[in-house]
C-alpha cells in the first residue's frame, strides 16, 4: 500500500513537470528587491499570471503589491527568502516546487495562496513565518516543512509526509485539512488545532501524534486507517461530525471524544483507548477493542464492547458495559488491580489475566466462559469467590499466573469430567486435577485451594512412613450429585522432596487418619502423580511409602527479623526436619541481587521443633530484605518468604566487627566504627605478630560504618589477626584463610 501510493506521487510530480509548466520563464535575479521591480527579473518585466517564476540562489524577494504567477520553482543551492508583505498575497496558479532552502514570511495580513501541488523535494527546506497560507492541492513533503509563527491562517488540501519528510510545527499554529493526511515521516503537530472541514477525509500511513485538539467540521466524516493519538479533545463541530475508526486502526485519547457528533469504533480489529490520567467520560458507542488505561474513573454508560475491554493502569468503570457475544474482559496493567463492575456477578464472556502485579477479586463472581491466564495472579478469599460455571473452563495456568486462594467448579453432568483447578498460594503453584464422575445429572459445586502449610497431624497407615509438612490441598464437595468414582492428580516441584517417584503416594485424611490413595507419579523433582479411587473429599497431600526415600523435606514454622541500632537478628523455628543440611542467609538492600551473607547448620532429621538464630553487625542505616536457603544433604533446597527490616542509624560508638566470610578464600570484608572523628589504624598480622598490610589510616567520622576489604590471595593460608589502633580505642579479633 505504502508502496503504492508512493509511486502515485511520483507520477503526479511528473505528470506535473512534463505537461503543466507554462511557456513564460521568470527568474528572480537580484540579491534583494521586490517582486514589482522589473529591473529585478529575467528577462526584464514583472511576472504575469501565467508565468513560471524560479528564485534564483540566494535571493531575497519581497512582495509588496498583489501578485500572481503559474507556477513557483525553487532550485537546489543557497538558501532563498520570500516575503509577503502586509496586506499583500502572492497566489500561484499551478504548483510550487523547492529544491533548496525558502523562506515565506508576511506579517499580519501577508498571504501565499498555492491552488496546485506544493512539493518540497528531499533536499528542500521550507520556512513558514508571519501570515497566512493556503495550499488547495496535495503538500507533498519530502524534505522539511516549518512553521515559526502564530500570525495568520493555514489552510491545507491533502498532506502527504513522505518516509523522508518532516513536518514541524514549532510555532504550534492551528491548521485546517481539508481533504486529509497521510504520514510516513515525522509529522511533529505542535499544540495548535487541527480542524478537518470541507470534504469527508482520512488518515492514514505510520503512526500521527496530535498534541493539541482536533475537530471535525459539521457534516463531515474523518476515517482514521492508523495509529491516531490526540493529547487534547477529538471534537464534533455539529450533530452531523463523524469519526470512523476504521478496522485495524487505533485511536488514543486523553481529553473527551465527539461530545458533539457521532464516534464510530465497531469495525472489526479496530481499538479505542481512553488514556487520560484522571476521569474521563466514554463516549456512549459500540466499540471493538476498548481500552482503559492512565487513572481515574472511566464513565461507561452506553457503552457496548464487541472485542476485548482492556482495563489497564488503575483506571476503574463507573457502569458495566454491554458485551457482544464474543467480547472478552482483559486486566492488563503495571500496578495491582482490583475487578469492579465491569466483571458482573454472572460474567458470561471469557476473562482475561495478564497483570503481573496481580487481580484481587472484590466480591463472589461466576464465569460462564474461559479463565485465561497469562501474568499474574488472580487472588480470591472465601469471601470473593471464584466460581467456573458447568459450561465455563479454566486455563492450565503456570507458576507466574494462576488463582491465588480457593478456587470453584460446577459440575452437572453425570459423565466422567476433568474438572483443572490451577490454584496456588504466594508464589508456590500447584494445580490440582479432580477426576469424576456422578451417578446423575445433578448439579454440584467442587472447591479446591492450595495451602503452603503442614497439614492437620493424623495417624499414619502402616503402608506410609510420613507425609509432606511443606503443603497440602482442600477439596470441598457441596450439592446432589452422587459421586460414582473420583481420582486427583497433584502436582509437586522441586521443594516438595520428591527424590523417589516409584514409592510417592497420595493419602487422604479421614479426619483421625491418613487413608493411602496409592499414586502413579512421573518426574523428579517436578512431576505429577494420579491417585487410586475415592469418593468424599477432604485434604490430600503428598506421601512416602513406607521403605521409600522421598524426604518431604523442612517445615519452616516460623522466621522473625529484629534490628537494633546498627544489628539485625534473625530468628526461625522448624517443626520437622528431614536431610536438613542447613541454612544459607541471603540479605538484599533492593529486593533483587541477593547475597550470601551467612550459613548456620541444621539438624539433619529431627521430629521435634529446632530453634535457630543469626545475627548481622554493622549495617549501615537504610533497608534490608532476608531470606533463608534451606539445603537438603544431597543439595536439593527450597527459599522461605521475604522478611523486610529497617536499620536505624546507630549512636556513636567504637567497634570493630567479626570479619565475614570466616574462614575466607581470598578475600574477607572488615567493618568497624568509632565514637568520634579521630585517625584510626586497621593493620592485619600474621600468627607470629608480622605485620602483613595495613588496610585504613586516615580519620574517621564517628556515627559512619566502615569497610575495608583484606585479599589473601598473595598469602598462605593459616590464622592471621586484624586490630584497629585510635586514641581511645583499641582491638584485635582473628580470621582464617583457607586455599
Amino acid at each position: 500500500m505504502k508502496n503504492r501510493l508512493f509511486s502515485a506521487v511520483i507520477l503526479l510530480v511528473t505528470v506535473f513537470f512534463t505537461t503543466e509548466i507554462p511557456a513564460g520563464q521568470k527568474t528572480f535575479t537580484a540579491a534583494s528587491g521586490a517582486w514589482s521591480t522589473a529591473a529585478n527579473w529575467s528577462p526584464a518585466g514583472v511576472p504575469a499570471a501565467g508565468d513560471t517564476v524560479t528564485i534564483s540562489n540566494g535571493s531575497t524577494c519581497l512582495v509588496n503589491t498583489t501578485s500572481a504567477c503559474a507556477a513557483l520553482f525553487l532550485n537546489s543551492g543557497t538558501a532563498s527568502t520570500l516575503t509577503v508583505n502586509n496586506n499583500r498575497t502572492l497566489t500561484v496558479s499551478g504548483s510550487v516546487r523547492i529544491k533548496n532552502s525558502l523562506t515565506v514570511g508576511g506579517s499580519n495580513g501577508g498571504s501565499l495562496t498555492v491552488n496546485g501541488k506544493f512539493i518540497v523535494d528531499s533536499t528542500g527546506v521550507f520556512t513558514k513565518t508571519n501570515g497566512n497560507m493556503t495550499v488547495n492541492d496535495t503538500a507533498f513533503i519530502y524534505g522539511s516543512i516549518v512553521f515559526t509563527s502564530t500570525i495568520g491562517t493555514k489552510i491545507f488540501s491533502r498532506i502527504v509526509v513522505a518516509n523522508s519528510g518532516v513536518w514541524n510545527n514549532s510555532a504550534n499554529e492551528s491548521f485546517t485539512l481539508r481533504r486529509g493526511l497521510t504520514n510516513y515521516g515525522t509529522f511533529t503537530s505542535g499544540t495548535g488545532g487541527y480542524t478537518f472541514s470541507n470534504y469527508n477525509q482520512s488518515l492514514d500511513g505510520n503512526a500521527i501524534t496530535f498534541a493539541g485538539s482536533i475537530t471535525v467540521s459539521n457534516g463531515r466524516t474523518v476515517t482514521n486507517n492508523t495509529v491516531l493519538t490526540i493529547t487534547g479533545n477529538l471534537t464534533g463541530g455539529g450533530t452531523s461530525a463523524v469519526f470512523v475508526n476504521a478496522a485495524g486502526a487505533a485511536l488514543n485519547v486523553n481529553g473527551t471524544v465527539m461530545a458533539t457528533g457521532t464516534l464510530t469504533a465497531s469495525a472489526n480489529g479496530n481499538t479505542v483507548n481512553y488514556y487520560r490520567a484522571g476521569a474521563q467520560t466514554l463516549e456512549r458507542t459500540a466499540y471493538y477493542n476498548l481500552i482503559l488505561s492512565g487513572s481515574g474513573t472511566k464513565t461507561t454508560t452506553g457503552v457496548t464492547v464487541n472485542g476485548k475491554l482492556s482495563r489497564q493502569g488503575t483506571a476503574t468503570v463507573s457502569a458495566l458495559p454491554t458485551y457482544g457475544a464474543s467480547a472478552v474482559l482483559e486486566y492488563k496493567g503495571s500496578a495491582s488491580q482490583t475487578t469492579g463492575v465491569e466483571f458482573p456477578a454472572a460474567m458470561n464472556n471469557a476473562v482475561i489475566i495478564d497483570n503481573i502485579n496481580g487481580v484481587n477479586l472484590n466480591s463472589a463472581r461466576t464465569l460462564n466462559d474461559s479463565l485465561i491466564l497469562i501474568n499474574g495472579y488472580l487472588t480470591t478469599t472465601t469471601t470473593n469467590l471464584l466460581t467456573i460455571g458447568a459450561i465455563g473452563a479454566a486455563d492450565s495456568g503456570s507458576i507466574g499466573s494462576f488463582v491465588n486462594g480457593p478456587l470453584v467448579r460446577i459440575k452437572n453432568t453425570a459423565a466422567q469430567q476433568t474438572l483443572l483447578f490451577p490454584v496456588g498460594k504466594n508464589s508456590y503453584y500447584r494445580p490440582i486435577e479432580l477426576i469424576i464422575q456422578h451417578t446423575n445429572t445433578a448439579s454440584s459445586t467442587y472447591r479446591a485451594e492450595l495451602f503452603n502449610t503442614a497439614p492437620a497431624g493424623r495417624t499414619l497407615p502402616s503402608s506410609i512412613n510420613g507425609v509432606s509438612t511443606v503443603r497440602y490441598w482442600n477439596i470441598t464437595k457441596t450439592g446432589a450429585a452422587v459421586v460414582s468414582n473420583a481420582f486427583v492428580v497433584l502436582h509437586y516441584d522441586a521443594d516438595d522432596g520428591v527424590a523417589d517417584p516409584e514409592n510417592l503416594r497420595i493419602a487422604k485424611d479421614n479426619g483421625t487418619a491418613w487413608l493411602d490413595l496409592g499414586g502413579t507419579a512421573n518426574g523428579s523433582p517436578a512431576g505429577s502423580i494420579l491417585s487410586g479411587s475415592f469418593t468424599t473429599f477432604s485434604d490430600f497431600v503428598l506421601a512416602n511409602a513406607s521403605g521409600g526415600s522421598n524426604p518431604l523435606p523442612v517445615e519452616l514454622s516460623s522466621f522473625k527479623a529484629h534490628s537494633k541500632d546498627h544489628e539485625v537478628l534473625l530468628s526461625w523455628t522448624t517443626q520437622i526436619e528431614v536431610d536438613n543440611y542447613g541454612f544459607e542467609i541471603e540479605r538484599s538492600s533492593e529486593y533483587k541481587n541477593w547475597e550470601r551473607v551467612g550459613f548456620v547448620e541444621g539438624h539433619g532429621n529431627s521430629n521435634s521443633p529446632k530453634e535457630y538464630s543469626y545475627s548481622e553487625k554493622l549495617l549501615s542505616p537504610g533497608k534490608y530484605f532476608y531470606r533463608l536457603k534451606q539445603i537438603d544433604a544431597d543439595g536439593n533446597y527450597k527459599y522461605s518468604g521475604k522478611l523486610e527490616i529497617t536499620v536505624s542509624q546507630p549512636p556513636n560508638s567504637f567497634l570493630l566487627a567479626q570479619n565475614y566470610p570466616n574462614p575466607f578464600n581470598p578475600a574477607t570484608t572488615i567493618k568497624f566504627s568509632v565514637a568520634e572523628d579521630m585517625p584510626a589504624l586497621i593493620k592485619v598480622y600474621d600468627v607470629i605478630g608480622n605485620e602483613v598490610v595495613t588496610l585504613f589510616n586516615e580519620t574517621a567520622q564517628a556515627g559512619r560504618i566502615y569497610e575495608v576489604i583484606f585479599n589473601g590471595s598473595e598469602y598462605s593460608s593459616g590464622i592471621y589477626f586484624y586490630s584497629i589502633s585510635t586514641g581511645k580505642f583499641n582491638a584485635v579479633k582473628k580470621m582464617t584463610l583457607i586455599k
